[in-house]
C-alpha cells in the first residue's frame, strides 16, 4: 500500500499533453470567458434577490451560496457596490462562503463605492483572513491590513497619508499604487481630510479647493470640516485664506452674535470664537472708521467686547450698528451726528434692522431713563468725548453685561 505522502506527491505526466490535444479538437475550451454575459448576470441577480425576500432568508441565502459557481460567486461579490438594494444579502453569501480571490475584487469595488458599510465590512473580514497582498500588492499590504484593522478604514488612510506627508491627489501617483485615478474613493478621503485632516493636509489644499469641497458638504459633515478648520489653521494665516473665514462666517454668523449658529460655534473653544469675532470686526471697523482716525482708536480698544458689526445706509449718510451684550451703539459716518444707544429690544432696533429707516433723523431716539445719570443715551464726539464715552459705555457694560 502506498503510503499517503506518496498519494499526495502524485502529479500526472501525461495531464498537460492530454490538455493540449482536447484544445486542438475543440478549440472553445482553449479558453473559458471569466465574466458572464449580461443575461446570465441578469438570472444570477433574481436568484440572489428570491433568495433575499425569502421568509427563511438566512437559510436560503446560505444554500444558493453553496450552490453557486466559482465565476457566480465572482460575480456576486463584484457587483455588490452596483446591487445597492441586496448589498446585505451579498455580504451573507460572501460570508457563507469565503474566499481569498474575494479581497481583491472587493477592494476594486470599494473605490467606486467608498461608503456602504456592507463592503468595508467583507473587505475587513477577508482581508484579515486571507491578507491584502492580492489587492494591494506586497508594498501596501501590510498598511491595507492598518486601514482596515478598525471601524473607520477612510480615517485610518487619511491619518497614514499625514504621516506619509502624502497629498490624497498624489495618492494614484505613488509607486505600486494600489489607489486608481479620480475615483469616488479619491474624492471620499479629500473630503475627509477637510473634516478631520490635520493643519498640514489642510495647508497643502488650496483655498478655492477648499471652498469647493464644502460646497460638495452639508449638515454635520460641512459643519466637522469648519470647525476642523478653525480649529487647524492658525489666525496668522487667515487673512492669506479670507474666502474660508468669509463662508464660515456668511453660514454661521459670528459667535455670539443674533444671527449666529449656536449649534456650530459649540464646537470651537473660547478662544477660537474670540479671535474670529475679532478678526471680522476688525475689518469692519478699519472699513467703517478708514477716515475718521479718532473714532477708529476708540472703538478698537472695545473689539474684544463687540459681537457684531452691521452697516447700511439712512438716505446718503452710512450707518453701523456695534452689538454688545444686551444693547447695541448706533454710529454715523457724517460729521455732526452723534452716536446712540439702545437697548436690545428697544423697538427702533428692530426698524431700523429691517431697513425701515429712510433719513437719519427716524434713527434717532434719546431715551427717558438713560443708564449714565451724567448724561443720556448719546455719544457726542466734540471735546474730549472720548473719556465720557468710555464712562457711559461701562456704565451700560455693567448694568447689561
Amino acid at each position: 500500500m502506498k503510503s499517503i505522502e506518496h498519494v499526495l506527491a502524485f502529479r500526472p505526466a501525461r495531464l498537460p499533453a492530454v490538455r493540449r490535444r482536447i484544445q486542438e479538437s475543440h478549440p472553445a475550451t482553449r479558453s473559458r470567458p471569466s465574466e458572464l454575459t449580461p443575461s446570465e448576470v441578469s438570472v444570477l441577480r433574481e436568484r440572489v434577490d428570491a433568495a433575499a425576500r425569502d421568509p427563511d432568508a438566512d437559510r436560503e441565502l446560505s444554500t444558493l451560496a453553496g450552490a453557486l459557481t466559482p465565476r457566480e460567486l465572482r460575480t456576486v461579490v463584484g457587483s455588490i457596490g452596483a446591487w445597492d438594494d441586496l448589498r446585505p444579502a451579498v455580504q451573507a453569501i460572501a460570508l457563507a462562503r469565503p474566499k481569498a480571490g474575494y479581497v481583491r475584487a472587493l477592494w476594486r469595488v470599494w473605490q467606486g463605492y467608498p461608503s456602504p458599510p456592507e463592503i468595508v465590512t467583507l473587505l475587513t473580514v477577508m482581508g484579515q483572513r486571507f491578507g491584502m497582498s492580492d489587492a494591494l500588492g506586497e508594498a501596501y499590504a501590510e498598511d491595507g491590513l492598518g486601514w482596515f484593522g478598525g471601524q473607520a478604514p477612510l480615517d485610518a488612510i487619511v491619518r497614514w497619508t499625514d504621516n506619509r506627508r502624502i497629498a490624497s491627489e498624489k495618492l494614484p501617483g505613488l509607486h505600486a499604487s494600489p489607489f486608481r485615478t479620480n475615483t469616488p474613493l479619491i474624492k471620499g478621503i479629500f473630503l475627509r481630510i477637510l473634516q478631520i485632516g490635520s493643519r498640514w493636509q489642510l495647508l497643502q489644499i488650496p483655498c478655492d479647493d477648499v471652498l469647493d469641497g464644502w460646497n460638495k458638504m452639508s449638515g454635520e459633515g460641512l459643519k466637522e470640516a469648519s470647525a476642523n478648520y478653525l480649529d487647524r489653521v492658525d489666525p496668522p494665516l487667515w487673512e492669506d485664506n479670507r474666502e474660508a473665514l468669509e463662508a464660515i462666517r456668511d453660514a454661521y454668523g459670528l459667535p455670539g452674535a443674533r444671527k449666529s449658529r449656536p449649534a456650530f460655534w459649540n464646537r470651537v473653544d473660547e478662544k477660537r470664537k474670540g479671535d474670529f469675532r475679532e478678526y471680522f470686526i476688525t475689518r469692519e471697523l478699519d472699513r467703517a472708521f478708514r477716515g475718521d482716525s479718532a473714532r477708529h482708536r476708540f472703538w478698537m480698544r472695545l473689539r474684544r467686547q463687540m459681537l457684531d458689526i452691521t452697516s447700511g445706509f439712512a438716505g446718503e449718510t452710512e450707518w453701523s450698528l456695534i452689538d454688545f451684550p444686551g444693547f447695541s451703539v448706533l454710529e454715523f459716518f457724517k460729521t455732526g451726528n452723534a452716536a446712540y444707544i439702545y437697548p436690545e429690544g428697544e423697538r427702533i432696533l428692530g426698524r431700523i434692522r429691517r431697513g425701515k429707516c429712510t433719513y437719519p433723523s427716524e434713527m434717532k431716539q434719546i431715551l427717558d431713563q438713560p443708564v449714565d445719570s451724567r448724561g443720556d443715551n448719546r455719544i457726542i464726539h466734540s471735546g474730549r468725548w472720548q473719556q465720557k464715552a468710555w464712562r457711559t459705555l461701562h456704565a451700560w457694560r455693567e448694568r447689561y453685561s
